[in-house]
């Protein structure tokens, strides 16, 4: 259509120079031997341009209107403020009414002129992202078995009432994902350790993600295992061309694997401000708090049901149920709603931005408060009163103290050098302290290689999931059943007294072949029957 009616506007200009000359041309028969729209030759022969000469009417500003409007929308995207259609369309009609002088009430833009003119910008464009398509990620660790402290009903309630509860405060992350529409993609789980054990994929779904590292935190590996995952999970849930993903700035966040895993993906990472992820990220908003309580309920439930040991696999057979407990959707969408993140509220935002510093301001104000009435706290010439010093746990705490003392002038010499000698043989002890650990910690590992009896699955960093676990299981013990039957088989055939002389030998064969049945019904695979002839 456009080609057409280039042609056509090109005719109309040869039939225009064609009859300059001639003083009343005849244009409905010039229409009709040239095959050109009549009305178009008659305007085009009073001097109206062509449409693509016309200047565009969606030109309401001037060029410095239009750079300050452009300005105006640089400096809101920097402030991470999220500019809306409305806000263009208010700063236009602010532009164009001082700008404005003449009689009659000055122009005004419509959302149409506003769309128009971000067709104009290729610099400014949207998405149009839809809720399901807009995530957060985020971990949270987990001692597995420390619980919380319970309300409890009793007679005497001046009598302290206990109940014996698992210790085990071995530490593991998990990495959950949630959108805005009210969902959730199966998680990582890192295990802390340098092996994944056969036993803790029995109850796990499959689509779980397991690894394992030797802190039980993530790391810039992990997390590029993690992101591969999440592109897989979501795929389900996407509605339209292009992702958000909001996250916090944990350095292995931001690894150019990393980014570019999304950025093939056509996911658009956001890192969120610094110090905000405690009222900006919906999972720290609505989701965590309750993933530790129904933790504790089921370390809790655990205890009262005879368990004494709450580990790693008691764990992860009840993170299931925590999590369909934990992650419901107007859960998820509550988290969204209170971080003001989605609907977009601004005004919750900004609410919840001061309420942080207000609840600064007050820590702040208690600090100054509880310090002592003595002349030397006192406020001299509007100077406020000197922090109280507490006593310094870690090596950065004691500089901070030894730095304040050192600003008093009358410090003596003496003192001024025991403060030396006393920060330095306190870092000479933190270094000591932590070289023992790490020379602990791997003699404790070679110690645990030497005595490990247990199955081990996987013994190179990395992920795997759950199925994929299972069938692994399925394969070795298969093939470790094939070759006991084999021997199996060779001793069932044999005389009833060469039997027995070859019981030692029989006897440990059959317990074996045993075990392996319960350990292949246990891993999914049929049932075989175990039916044999002495």
């Amino acid at each position: 259509m456009a080609q057409s009616q280039i042609l056509v506007n090109d005719r109309i200009s040869e039939i225009l120079k064609s009859i300059e000359d001639i003083p009343k041309p005849n244009f409905k028969q010039l229409a009709r031997e040239h095959g050109v729209p009549y009305q178009r030759l008659l305007a085009r022969s009073k001097g109206r341009p062509t449409r693509s000469e016309r200047p565009s009417s969606t030109y309401k500003l001037t060029e410095a209107q239009d750079r300050a409007l452009y300005d105006y929308i640089a400096r809101l995207d920097e402030l991470g403020v999220c500019v809306r259609l409305p806000m263009i369309v208010s700063c236009v009609n602010y532009l164009l009414q001082q700008a404005h002088d003449g009689p009659g009430p000055p122009p005004t833009a419509s959302s149409r002129w506003a769309k128009q003119w971000l067709k104009r910008q290729p610099e400014l464009h949207t998405h149009g992202i839809p809720p399901s398509d807009i995530w957060n990620f985020d971990e949270t660790g987990f001692r597995i078995g420390i619980g919380k402290d319970q309300w409890v009903i009793t007679f005497e309630p001046r009598r302290r009432v206990y109940l014996p509860t698992p210790d085990d405060r071995t530490s593991l992350t998990v990495t959950e994902c949630v959108n805005a529409a009210g969902h959730a993609i199966p998680p990582m789980i890192i295990i802390e350790g340098d092996a994944l054990l056969e036993r803790y994929f029995t109850d796990l779904p499959d689509n779980y993600l397991i690894a394992h590292s030797d802190s039980g935190y993530t790391d810039d590996q992990l997390s590029v295992e993690w992101v591969k995952n999440f592109v897989q999970q979501s795929q389900k849930h996407i509605q339209g061309v292009y992702r958000l993903l909001l996250f916090d700035g944990f350095d292995s966040h931001c690894t150019q694997e990393f980014l570019e895993v999304l950025e093939d993906h056509k996911v658009i990472a956001y890192r969120l401000p610094p110090h905000t992820s405690h009222f900006l990220q919906p999972l720290d908003v609505g989701c965590f708090q309750p993933y530790k309580h129904w933790h504790a309920q089921a370390v809790d439930y655990a205890t009262r049901t005879g368990s004494t040991a709450f580990n790693k696999v008691e764990f992860l057979a009840a993170i299931e149920s925590i999590r369909a407990y934990t992650f419901k959707s107007r859960t998820i969408q509550k988290g969204w709603q209170d971080s003001g993140l989605y609907p977009l509220d601004i005004k919750r935002v900004k609410n919840n931005i001061q309420r942080d510093f207000a609840d600064w301001d007050t820590d702040c104000q208690d600090t100054g408060s509880s310090s002592n009435d003595s002349s030397s706290n006192a406020t001299i010439d509007g100077t406020p009163p000197p922090p109280e010093l507490n006593t310094p746990l870690t090596i950065r705490t004691l500089k901070r103290n030894i730095d304040y003392c050192l600003e008093n002038e009358e410090l003596s010499e003496n003192v001024k050098r025991t403060l030396f000698g006393a920060y330095n043989m306190s870092v000479a002890g933190d270094q000591a302290i932590g070289e023992l650990r790490t020379m602990t910690s791997i003699a404790q590992s070679r110690r645990s290689r030497q005595q490990r009896t247990r199955t081990i699955l996987k013994s190179s960093m990395g992920v795997i999931y759950s199925h994929s676990a299972r069938k692994m299981v399925q394969n070795k013990l298969a093939a470790e059943l094939g070759q006991l039957k084999f021997e199996y088989s060779k001793m069932k055939g044999m005389p009833i007294m060469k039997k027995k002389r070859h019981f030692q030998a029989y006897q440990p064969v059959h317990e074996q072949l045993q075990r392996v049945w319960a350990s292949m019904r246990a891993a999914g695979l049929q049932a075989y029957g175990n039916q044999y002839n002495n």
